[in-house]
């Protein structure tokens, strides 16, 4: 199980850098102005909600999470960006 979250990890990874670049891309090239609200979404369901969770953890002493949860977290979160990119292709 831990294989397969440092997958989804990986793969969660890369899919957010290229939607955000790809959103933040749109928005300058075409002045889609929903693609820059996409990638900040993006930047707040991600990496920002990462960082806030951890700094939670570590100020209540919390456990981490269960590799079973975080599989589930990982893997919505990949089928999440693919469903934004789909968005961001088809504005």
């Amino acid at each position: 199980m831990q294989s397969l979250n440092q997958l989804l990890w990986i793969v969660g990874v890369v899919l957010g850098v290229f939607q955000m670049l790809y959103g933040f891309w749109r928005f300058y090239a075409d002045k889609i102005v929903p693609a820059l609200f996409v990638s900040l979404a993006v930047v707040i369901a991600g990496p920002l909600e990462d960082i806030l969770k951890n700094a939670v953890r570590r100020r209540r002493k919390l456990p981490p999470e269960e590799p079973a949860v975080k599989m589930v977290d990982l893997a919505t979160s990949v089928g999440f960006l693919i469903c934004l990119i789909i968005a961001l292709y088809l504005m």
